[in-house]
């Protein structure tokens, strides 16, 4: 009976140290899919020219920010 209960403590440790390295993968890729949005979004408002930004209210030293979601009014 102890023994069995040994077993299920390891099994136990097991599944939480699966999760935690489940959990750091899942951030990893969220960040980098993530970073792929922004450096595409950035991408695509670099090849505007000025007059289509200065329509959408975006000057070019504020893609940055804007793309990222960081942008203040």
């Amino acid at each position: 009976m102890i023994l069995a209960a040994g077993n299920w403590l390891n099994f136990g440790f097991v599944i939480t140290a699966y999760m935690k390295v489940l959990n750091v993968y899942l951030n990893i890729s969220d960040s980098l899919t993530r970073r792929r949005e922004v450096n595409n979004t950035i991408n695509e408002l670099n090849q505007l020219t000025n007059r289509e930004l200065n329509d959408l209210g975006i000057s070019r030293g504020m893609i940055r920010s804007v793309a990222e979601g960081t942008h203040r009014v």
